[in-house]
């Protein structure tokens, strides 16, 4: 009842010691006059906890005097109790996905390991004398490891996207290397399938391009690894088509056609949710994890694209999307496409038994300014051989069926007018010129990059000699001519420190090695390095605290440069080695051609 609260102060409706807290808090406020909202805490007698929203502010009389205070409260002790079961799930989550991040960094990490030793000595190995069998043999293994490294990749970009922190690594790269090396990787299975495996390039597609090429190759290894595994015959066809904003901005169209089994609606309403397949049985015949689509589509929407599909069940599928790309600045665009004047007006024969590479074909040569003529079987070229002059070249496709390339080009041979007439074999992967086809002029392995059959078509122009295409051509070592470095590799790994080792002497160099930070510090103190590649993860003292510790010796900026060779492929990782003061960071597997880029913009010190 009112009258019992009447002349009453909170010292006497409260328990100490909140009776006095909230009495001399009144006080205060009856002092300085000034509005307050507080969350007060009340603790009970009995030991429950009340928490209360209030608001109190000065009653004043006609003279503007302080005569009491008017309040309100609330209840919020539900809200409080909730927000901190919301905490404490937050947290919970936090500490799951913290752990998650920690198994996939370190299972990248043990996976990397020793596939690196995989990927590498695969890649010495196949510059060495081998026979056919022995190269065949050794391109699987290499491809199949590559193959799951692009699988690892979709596993930790998945992650990524979960948490919302993947990135673009915005750097310089050539397209056409990009577009090569995923071909190269798809090709092994798809030519265990028997299907034909094509690249189209139109329009302008500039030389390079400043982008994130690592996703960009992840995304087409990953619809075209979808095509083959879908694809029981026919033809996995990858067309890139380029488009000039302005001098520096390019647009570039990409698509992946297949002649698979198809989609019906139904599967195409979800074919980019993650774990996502046709069925269960889909699964169980074709095989796969359902994440490669659905990382393909937020990687292109990461580059401002939107990745969509046509599908039709029984005749095929194809996934296309554009982005937008820059060149860099002070490169002319396109220098391939001012080499392509050369062949404007030509005409050429092209002979294949696969309808959807004729059509391809076709289109790749007339992009050139070259007439295609296309027939899809020998005999029909025989019976036309009458009509078909005047020819420039005969390209034959011999990895379709009846098409004998040895058999045509006599044929062809016979002719006055034909006798010289260059002819190109686009043939099964790592053939080469056999002594037994000497009237074949070159032999291109497939998958065919267009830009190698427009130079082998240029050089037949300018009546070049003969052209041999070898299968594993070695890497000049002429970069140690121009930059002879002195390196030191920090590696605890024994298989680790063969393969950088002897990568680096393909490319001409000596190297120190030593197992650990501690000796890295050591080997710096007692002798001048330009270049130091230091792991990571190492016994006694890790890479990043040799960093720092060899660093701290220059404060001038004078000390080798230090570039990570690590098997640590997350962003955070990368940024810790920036932070310590790393010029570079190599993720393993180790590739030639990265380390090419990197040894090559290192600068010899002064004794």
């Amino acid at each position: 009842p009112i009258d019992e609260l009447l002349g009453k102060t909170d010292l006497d409706l409260f328990p100490e010691p909140l009776g006095r807290q909230l009495f001399e808090a009144e006080q205060q406020l009856m002092a300085t006059g000034t509005t307050t909202r507080v969350r007060e805490k009340h603790s009970h007698p009995d030991g429950t906890i009340q928490y209360i929203d209030a608001i109190k502010c000065p009653m004043r009389d006609k003279n503007q005097e302080i005569i009491g205070l008017a309040g309100i409260s609330r209840d919020v002790t539900q809200q409080v109790e909730n927000e901190f079961l919301l905490m404490a799930a937050r947290t919970k989550a936090e500490s799951a996905a913290t752990a998650k991040s920690a198994f996939l960094a370190d299972m990248s990490h043990e996976i990397r390991t020793p596939l690196n030793a995989v990927l590498g000595m695969t890649s010495l190995l196949s510059a060495t004398p081998m026979n056919d069998e022995q190269h065949e043999l050794v391109h699987v293994i290499h491809t199949s490891g590559e193959a799951l490294l692009a699988l690892i990749n979709d596993v930790l970009d998945f992650s990524k996207i979960e948490a919302g922190a993947l990135q673009q690594e915005m750097k310089p790269f050539k397209i056409r290397h990009c577009i090569a090396n995923s071909l190269e990787i798809i090709s092994t299975k798809a030519f265990e399938k028997s299907l034909d495996l094509v690249c189209c390039i139109t329009g302008d597609v500039p030389e390079s391009c400043v982008g994130d090429a690592p996703h960009l190759r992840q995304i087409l290894l990953n619809l075209m690894s979808n095509a083959t595994k879908f694809t029981d015959h026919g033809t996995i066809a990858l067309h890139i088509a380029g488009t000039p904003l302005s001098r520096q901005e390019y647009r570039l169209d990409f698509s992946v056609t297949d002649t698979g089994i198809g989609m019906t609606q139904e599967v195409l309403g979800r074919i980019f949710k993650p774990f996502e397949q046709a069925d269960a049985s889909t699964k169980r015949i074709h095989g796969g994890t359902g994440l490669g689509l659905s990382i393909s589509h937020r990687l292109v929407e990461m580059m401002g694209g939107i990745l969509q599909v046509k599908s039709s069940v029984g005749v095929g599928s194809e996934f296309f999307f554009s982005i937008t790309l820059h060149v860099p600045a002070g490169e002319t665009p396109n220098p391939l496409r001012n080499q392509q004047n050369t062949l404007k007006g030509k005409r050429a024969l092209i002979v294949t038994g696969n309808p959807t590479s004729l059509t391809i074909w076709e289109r790749q040569l007339a992009d050139w300014g070259i007439t295609p003529i296309p027939f899809n079987n020998v005999s029909s070229v025989i019976s036309c051989l009458n009509t078909l002059n005047p020819i420039d070249f005969a390209i034959l496709d011999t990895m379709t069926p009846d098409i004998n390339a040895a058999l045509l080009t006599a044929e062809l041979r016979k002719r006055p007018e034909f006798k010289n007439l260059p002819v190109v074999n686009l043939c099964e992967p790592r053939c080469t010129l056999l002594p037994s086809d000497p009237v074949i002029d070159a032999h291109l392995n497939k998958p065919v990059m267009p830009e190698r059959l427009q130079e082998k078509l240029r050089l037949f122009l300018e009546k070049a000699e003969k052209p041999v295409v070898k299968i594993a051509p070695k890497i000049e070592s002429t970069i140690i001519a121009s930059n002879p470095l002195r390196i030191l590799l920090a590696e605890d790994n024994p298989v680790n420190q063969k393969v950088a080792v002897k990568m680096l002497a393909r490319l001409g160099y000596e190297v120190d090695v030593v197992e650990n930070g501690l000796e890295a510090v050591n080997a710096d103190q007692n002798k001048i390095y330009d270049l130091v590649f230091m792991d990571i993860q190492m016994p006694v003292m890790s890479g990043l605290e040799a960093t720092k510790a060899i660093l701290n010796r220059y404060p001038d900026g004078n000390g080798p440069k230090i570039v990570a060779m690590t098997a640590h492929a997350l962003q955070e990782c990368r940024q810790e080695g920036i932070d310590c003061g790393m010029t570079g960071y190599i993720v393993k597997p180790i590739r030639l051609e990265v380390l090419t880029e990197i040894l090559s913009g290192i600068p010899r010190r002064s004794d």
